[in-house]
């Protein structure tokens, strides 16, 4: 589960072997891979359980040059300060991407995002909760790609998505 007391569920030793494998694979095919990285936690939130396996997400990044990231965070704010390692930029394998399903949510992210030195960057509008004004992130330098989706699971209470949000 999430919130803040919730513990994190943290990849092992096994995945990090995986992710060198579908590396070599994506090599010998010539071919990119797409990877989900921290699909288990947001990878920029400053909990002390998770500077490890942040540095093990990094260095996993910095070694599959053929493996394309996917680092969604809901905490841009942090990320001068929690990988200064990537502060003249984050490679270019690294989609670096915020969530933000409501307008508020993107108007308080929206700064910190653009200050990220990356030039891939995407939003997801998942779960997209109400209609939001885009333009201001499409100008966001490095901004390649938004994903619009709705809200899921077999517990949650499933909120609509209207396609006119999609279409604005």
């Amino acid at each position: 589960g999430w919130g803040d007391s919730a513990p994190r569920h943290i990849v092992g030793a096994a995945t990090i072997r995986q992710v060198d494998k579908w590396n070599r694979e994506a090599e010998e095919a010539m071919s990119p891979r797409w990877v989900f990285g921290g699909s288990q936690m947001d990878w920029l939130e400053d909990r002390p359980e998770l500077v490890e396996p942040r540095i093990r997400l990094i260095v996993a990044i910095e070694r599959t040059r053929w493996l394309r990231w996917i680092l969604l965070t809901k905490w841009p704010q942090n990320f001068a300060r929690l990988v200064p390692q990537w502060s003249a930029g984050a490679p270019t394998n690294a989609w670096i991407g915020i969530s933000a399903g409501t307008q508020r949510s993107l108007d308080s992210k929206l700064e910190a995002f653009a200050a990220i030195p990356s030039n891939r960057k995407m939003i997801s509008g998942e779960p997209l909760l109400e209609r939001v004004d885009w333009r201001h992130a499409l100008r966001v330098p490095g901004m390649r790609w938004i994903i619009f989706g709705g809200e899921s699971g077999a517990r949650a209470k499933v909120r609509p998505l209207d396609l006119s949000w999609i279409r604005a």
